[in-house]
């Protein structure tokens, strides 16, 4: 299993836009999307958290699924 770390980390809101986290690689992003995520989700969460559960995996690309997830959750208007 290879490094997951992604090139630039993507900063999102927490606690309602209150705080900011930083996430900075797959297995940050998928405990967020779990516990912090809002519960209208749409088809970018679904697609983002399949890529980086397979990144985890070493079965896509770290960046792919960085770039997948910081479109989720710009959808989402999580994005500081």
């Amino acid at each position: 299993m290879g490094s997951d770390l992604w090139e630039q980390p993507v900063e999102v809101t927490v606690d309602c836009g209150d705080h900011f986290k930083s996430i900075r690689n797959c297995r940050d992003a998928i405990a967020y999307m779990m516990t912090s995520w809002p519960s209208q989700r749409k088809t970018s969460f679904s697609f983002a958290r399949r890529l980086c559960l397979k990144a985890i995996d070493g079965r896509a690309k770290p960046a792919d699924a960085a770039a997948a997830f910081k479109s989720a959750a710009n959808d989402a208007g999580l994005i500081k």
